[in-house]
């Protein structure tokens, strides 16, 4: 069955306290690599974690419900695209239409 990124924690102790918390419900999770963060030279902090944890893709809703993530349903996020460009080019329009009256003048 296909993984799923369920969270990309930002340190270590999320990525533990959220695989706790998946296994305790019997969601079985694991991590993509090592908990331990890297250590960089030029990072600001001096390490980088580059983390995220996985769970099936069955049990996806049920575990960022309990990480309280919310789910967004791939039409959902087409229509918010769908109306983001529309918006986009209302502005546009609008603009070039001001500009060419106030041009007129």
């Amino acid at each position: 069955m296909r993984e799923v990124t369920v969270l990309t924690p930002a340190d270590r102790v999320s990525a533990e306290v959220a695989l706790s918390l998946l296994r305790t419900m019997k969601i079985p999770a694991r991590a993509t690599s090592s908990i331990e963060p890297n250590w960089t030279i030029g990072s600001a902090l001096g390490t980088t974690i580059d983390l995220r944890i996985v769970v099936p893709e069955d049990r996806a809703a049920e575990a960022r419900a309990l990480l309280g993530q919310p789910v967004m349903e791939p039409r959902r996020k087409r229509a918010i695209l769908v109306e983001a460009l529309i918006i986009v080019t209302l502005v546009t329009s609008v603009t070039i239409a001001a500009a060419l009256l106030m041009r007129n003048q």
